[in-house]
């Protein structure tokens, strides 16, 4: 026993509404189906319709697009050349791009080491000027530190000659050292 399906063809006397929905319109009776069950059914019959109306067109496109590939294939091999030519001659164009761009990046890399390299070198020089400067500051600071030594030094060698001398020549002990003396007996030579 087989499902019956409803007829759902409008009737000829029946006319569309004009804003261009798919939503019949049926008069009113006194007995009848209740005119909102109605509409809301054919409200789904109607997106049903046209949702397996977009699926016929779909179904459609990629019918006639597989034609197409088939007939391309069967002329393909006809003409006796590869069926995957287009795919190889594609992945060779992708592989192309991928060295291209390996290429480039290696060549922005190296741009960017060698500019890294050339700052550390003019910061090296910067730092080696520096260093020399500070290395003559030093040397200069140092020799100046020398020959002021050197002077103090020769001052108090020749102080300690001449208070040598002066020690020799003096038989009496008039030389007093002030560390050694009392306060008594430098008031008294005074």
């Amino acid at each position: 026993m087989g499902i019956a399906t409803p007829d759902l063809t409008p009737p000829a006397d029946l006319t569309l509404p004009a804003d261009g929905s798919s939503m019949p319109g049926f008069d009113t009776v006194r007995r009848g189906y209740d005119p909102g069950q109605v509409r809301g059914y054919c409200r789904q019959v109607g997106d049903r319709v046209q949702m397996l109306e977009t699926t016929v067109r779909q179904l459609r496109s990629e019918l006639e697009e597989t034609g197409r590939q088939r007939d391309a294939a069967l002329a393909s091999a006809a003409a006796g050349s590869d069926p995957f030519e287009n795919t190889s001659a594609r992945l060779a164009d992708l592989m192309r791009t991928f060295d291209a761009d390996v290429e480039r990046l290696r060549e922005e890399a190296q741009a960017e080491a060698d500019r890294i390299i050339a700052e550390a070198r003019v910061e090296g020089e910067r730092a080696r000027v520096e260093a020399d400067r500070t290395m003559w500051h030093l040397t200069a600071r140092q020799e100046a530190a020398r020959k002021e030594i050197t002077a103090i030094r020769d001052h108090l060698l020749k102080s300690a000659q001449d208070l040598e001398a002066v020690l020799e020549t003096d038989p009496a002990g008039r030389v007093v050292v002030l560390e050694e003396a009392d306060e008594d007996r430098i008031s008294e030579q005074l």
